[in-house]
């Protein structure tokens, strides 16, 4: 189970990155009809304003983009709750435009999260945890809607003990997803100044190519993590599967193990420019 969880927060945190560096915005609408394109990207309305300085700059990057609104989601989709709202609408603009990318504005305030339940026998505080890679995995195996929660209780993507209560997820995305989690305008603003900023200011082919990755001893024995199963770094172990994956960029690898993983250094990385983080 343990490793299954593990995975599943390397596909969400990958799926994350990957759109980071490939988002796009289009001119504002609220409807799906327009020609085919890329990216569509779901904001409340309150930032619209604030979206169309980067709208501009990344259609003339040749990027087609759509911006949908929560509220008008909210209104014009069916499901259960708000985020299988949201998920629904990407899959009907998936099937129609075949999107690659979706990018979400917000933080859990205005764009709802998916808190998944996963009461896997290990200790731990919290048996919920934020996934946004459920918005990003549209179908199952059988190449029906995934709604992880196939027994339609409350909880979704929910293992109990070493069993799987919602079957049938396949954790393989359709699309790219990603989020600007900004809680004002002025975190947006800022997000928005800086996605500018490093793609027309700075030498991209000097800093992209990078990749840093960073991990350490996520069960430690310190923790009471005794079994032989937590002996090694799992952190660490998942940030090799990221290099192993990306092998075409230049990894910097931050490890606890080495002595090179600290505040300072997970700072100074990024501040030489990586495209890729984890």
């Amino acid at each position: 189970m343990k490793k299954i969880g593990a995975t599943f927060l390397a596909l969400m945190l990958t799926s994350t990155i990957l759109l980071l560096f490939t988002s796009a915005f289009s001119e504002c609408c609220d409807d799906t009809d327009n020609d085919s394109f890329d990216l569509l990207i779901i904001s409340p309305q309150k930032y619209q304003q604030k979206c169309n300085r980067l709208v501009n700059h990344k259609e003339q990057m040749g990027i087609n983009s759509n911006l949908l609104t929560a509220e008008y989601i909210f209104e014009n989709f069916d499901g259960k709750d708000e985020p299988e709202k949201i998920k629904y609408c990407i899959k009907k603009v998936y099937d129609e435009s075949e999107i690659q990318s979706v990018l979400l504005i917000g933080d859990f305030r205005d764009i709802p999260v998916r808190y998944c339940y996963n009461n896997d026998e290990f200790d731990s505080m919290e048996p919920y945890f934020i996934s946004d890679l459920y918005y990003a995995d549209l179908y199952d195996e059988q190449g029906f809607f995934s709604s992880w929660n196939t027994d339609e209780d409350s909880l979704f993507g929910e293992w109990n003990g070493q069993c799987a209560e919602d079957d049938d997820i396949s954790l393989i995305p359709e699309v790219s997803i990603g989020r600007l989690p900004c809680s004002n305008r002025f975190e947006l603003k800022k997000m928005i100044d800086k996605i500018i900023r490093y793609e027309t200011s700075l030498d991209f082919d000097e800093w992209f190519h990078r990749i840093v990755v960073a991990g350490g001893d996520t069960y430690s024995e310190a923790r009471g993590y005794n079994d032989s199963a937590f002996r090694f770094y799992e952190g660490e172990e998942q940030a090799k599967k990221i290099m192993d994956v990306m092998n075409e960029f230049q990894a910097t690898p931050l490890f606890a193990s080495e002595g090179t993983l600290s505040t300072f250094s997970v700072f100074e990385s990024i501040w030489k420019g990586c495209g890729f983080l984890y």
